[in-house]
């Protein structure tokens, strides 16, 4: 991945299930508008979506969830989906209205244009991660999509880690792709967080010195910056891009003496650490067999050789 792929403007990307994936404000295909007509309950027919093969669920999961642009995930999607119209007309004048619809309050973002006058109320597209919420079976066959074949880009290792902790360990192992800019706060819980992926392959960090804790480190490496000790911890990636700069530290402790190098400098510990990202992953430990209450139970009161005790816990 080049240095202009991890520089490209990030999509608004939900944090939550329920919130909203948008384009970036310079496409054109406007597949992911879904829109569900509305009919009378008399009048609705269900269409038999579960009896389809397996082969046509797969392919209509892959167009209602997997996009060709990295998502940047956002706490809140309406925020982030609001500040993004802002930034795109910023000849229109924003204003909120709040109104209360029973007892929850809503808000609506009201935009004018300057030059025409006209008023119109900036209305939030539907959500596509919305069909999760269609039935349990569905959720179950279709989450893994989201993050299986998505790539998810963020602007710090915090963001990275606040989005890892929201969406828990069940849809972290799905992770494949990320890109990020290596920084120090929440560094070591991030990185073992994404460690639980089963089937993270490819990761795209940018690495700046004056982002670590390195910085005023009188061994001024990022190799020492904290956090990177978990971050070196992964391991069984196919693909490791790696962006920014190191110090090569000189003698003496003047760091105006230190010679700025390219992270990939044989020099530098760029080298070091796809070496160490790519190593295979340890074979999983097998896990204890556990007896369980009703066999305990059953055993009770009774005598059992150790060749039957052993064919039970196979």
């Amino acid at each position: 991945m080049s240095g202009s792929s991890l520089s490209k403007q990030a999509v608004g990307t939900p944090l939550a299930m329920s919130a909203v994936v948008t384009h970036s404000p310079d496409a054109t295909d406007a597949a992911e508008q879904v829109v569900v007509p509305s009919h009378p309950t008399s009048d609705r027919t269900f269409f038999p979506f579960f009896k389809l093969p397996s082969e046509l669920r797969d392919l209509v999961y892959r167009a209602l969830l997997v996009f060709p642009y990295e998502l940047r995930p956002t706490h809140d999607s309406v925020l982030s989906f609001r500040a993004s119209h802002c930034r795109q007309f910023p000849q229109h004048e924003h204003s909120e209205q709040r109104t209360r619809v029973g007892q929850h309050d809503t808000s609506v973002l009201c935009c004018k244009d300057k030059f025409t006058g006209i008023k119109s109320e900036l209305q939030e597209p539907p959500s596509v991660l919305a069909v999760l919420g269609v039935c349990r079976q569905l959720s179950h066959e279709a989450l893994p999509y989201f993050y299986l074949y998505n790539h998810f880009t963020f602007k710090a290792t915090h963001e990275m880690g606040s989005f890892l902790k929201f969406i828990g360990a069940s849809r972290r192992q799905y992770i494949t792709e990320v890109s990020f800019s290596f920084s120090s706060p929440d560094a070591i819980k991030t990185f073992r967080w994404l460690a639980e992926s089963k089937y993270l392959k490819r990761i795209h960090i940018v690495l700046e010195y004056k982002g670590t804790s390195v910085y005023h480190n009188r061994h001024r490496t990022l190799e020492t910056a904290r956090g990177m000790s978990a971050l070196k911890a992964l391991r069984g990636l196919e693909s490791v891009d790696l962006i920014g700069y190191d110090m090569l530290h000189k003698d003496g402790d003047d760091p105006a003496n230190d010679e700025k190098i390219d992270i990939n400098h044989p020099k530098a510990f760029g080298p070091e650490l796809k070496r160490l990202l790519m190593l295979p992953k340890p074979p999983e430990e097998p896990q204890d067999q556990v007896v369980s209450l009703s066999d305990m139970e059953s055993l009770s009161g009774t005598e059992m050789t150790i060749e039957e005790l052993a064919a039970l816990l196979e």
